[in-house]
């Protein structure tokens, strides 16, 4: 019997940003860059992931995600290492100096990290529902983020309290909507609900961003 994924349902509705203000994605950079994660079907190639499954696509793909990393290994070739259950997938736009030119996908001094490089290539392995991390740095975050928000991510309910504990009244004021298992709640009884599950409980985040 396969066990059923089950998880608590948290949505937040955030408000157009004001002229002179900030993004509200913005309050979600350190677990962004920190990482969350995504229930996929695993066993796709990155392209395949990040195209047919997260919506991205190719050309930005290939034009501004110059940096991946796969469970911490450079990638070359997004279209030739598959990801499987468990994995992290990290994600970045072009970073400055000979850092930066090393670690890009395929890049002229790619060989330069050969000791770091990912050298798995794509394979017949199977096909199935799994949960991988994701992380983004600099500009992704607010490019890419809004997308993972609103498609959905898994925290767990500590973390998920602590996130929401730090976050000044700005935050709350900018957020709309708080809906708990589709009730509507209070920024205080959520946090106590949160606290009241066990940490290491999965709480399904989804974040929308009016525009």
């Amino acid at each position: 019997m396969v066990k059923e994924n089950r998880s608590t349902n948290l949505s937040l509705v955030f408000a157009p940003r004001r002229p002179e203000g900030p993004e509200p994605v913005r309050w979600f950079s350190p677990l962004l860059q920190q990482g969350f994660t995504v229930r996929a079907r695993v066993g796709f190639t990155i392209r395949e992931l990040l195209c047919d499954q997260f919506g991205i696509r190719p050309d930005y793909l290939s034009g501004r995600i110059t940096t991946i990393f796969l469970n911490s290994r450079a990638i070359d070739d997004p279209a030739m290492s598959r990801v499987a259950a468990g994995a992290t997938l990290a994600l970045s736009a072009a970073m400055p100096g000979l850092v930066g030119a090393t670690m890009r996908c395929g890049g002229y001094y790619a060989a330069m990290r050969s000791d770091i490089s990912h050298h798995d290539f794509a394979s017949d392995d199977a096909h199935e529902d799994g949960e991988i991390r994701v992380k983004l740095f600099n500009l992704l975050m607010a490019e890419l983020g809004p997308g993972f928000l609103l498609r959905g991510i898994l925290m767990p309910a500590g973390d998920l309290a602590d996130l929401l504990a730090a976050q000044p009244k700005e935050f709350w004021e900018g957020c709309r909507s708080v809906l708990l298992e589709k009730s509507p709640v209070e920024p205080e009884i959520l946090q106590a609900s949160l606290r009241g599950l066990p940490a290491d409980e999965p709480v399904a985040l989804r974040v929308i961003f009016e525009e």
